[in-house]
């Protein structure tokens, strides 16, 4: 029932959008900002659940345990000056971390994610007031696969017996909800600093963070949290970074 009301949230955010963007396409000189967007950051990403026993993410106290072992790559272009899409290729790599008390593990993530964007210094008119700052809201679908490189667990006793498969070299195919929110900080006219937090739920893992077989009770769900922090570089014929230039609207000419 949640993936189904997440799944009708998300359908309702990109109507809603679509037909902004329609609205606003009359109301702007649309093409008077840069539409265009390149990204590029590093992620800090955390499994959440599921995980076997005596396997778990790392400490939550991020400023003692960050480790940005992965990196994300995108791009995002704006239908109207507050609504867009963006698509993005990504690479996690979960570890235990040097600190943590669990067992050793390792999970290889590629990601694609298409997603809707809200710019919300737009949104709500405060783009001036914000100045150099700014703010996104972003939701959609990820597609990933996850890539065991979790030793199997054999008996202490006898190595010939194998006691938990972490089905090292197989690779389990997922679909997820993500979103999140993105707050940034215009370096110069183009270049941007940006940050984000996210959360993904996932929609059809079969395998444990760790890289077990999930239980049943599981019923195919997973959750993983990301922390980001880069830089974007706005492209197109205006001087200034699309999401902070002074778009004159067409009602004020009349």
């Amino acid at each position: 029932m949640k993936k189904a009301n997440l799944l009708a949230l998300l359908s309702l955010i990109s109507l809603s959008a679509l037909s902004q963007e329609k609205k606003e396409s009359k109301d702007f000189s649309i093409t008077e900002f840069n539409k265009l967007t390149i990204e590029v950051t590093t992620v800090n990403a955390k499994g959440i659940e599921p995980f076997s026993p005596g396997y778990y993410s790392s400490s939550y106290k991020f400023i003692e345990n960050i480790t940005y072992n992965s990196i994300n790559i995108g791009a995002r272009y704006m239908l109207s000056p507050t609504f867009g899409l963006r698509a993005d290729f990504g690479y996690l790599n979960l570890t235990n971390g040097k600190r943590s008390k669990s067992l050793d593990y390792n999970m290889q993530i590629p990601t694609f994610g298409v997603q809707g964007v809200i710019n919300v210094s737009r949104l709500f008119n405060v783009e001036k007031t914000f100045g150099r700052f700014g703010l996104l809201f972003h939701g959609g679908l990820q597609i990933s696969q996850l890539y065991s490189r979790t030793p199997d667990e054999v008996s202490s006793i006898d190595p010939s017996i194998l006691v938990t498969s972490q089905n090292v070299g197989r690779k389990d195919n997922n679909l997820g909800i993500i979103f999140g929110f993105s707050p940034q900080f215009r370096l110069d006219d183009k270049l941007a600093l940006i940050s984000d937090v996210s959360l993904v739920n996932s929609l059809k893992q079969h395998f444990t963070w760790d890289g077990a077989n999930s239980a049943p009770t599981n019923n195919l769900t997973g959750k993983l949290v990301s922390m980001s922090i880069g830089i974007t570089y706005s492209i197109g014929a205006q001087n200034k970074h699309g999401d902070w230039t002074e778009i004159p609207s067409k009602k004020l000419k009349n």
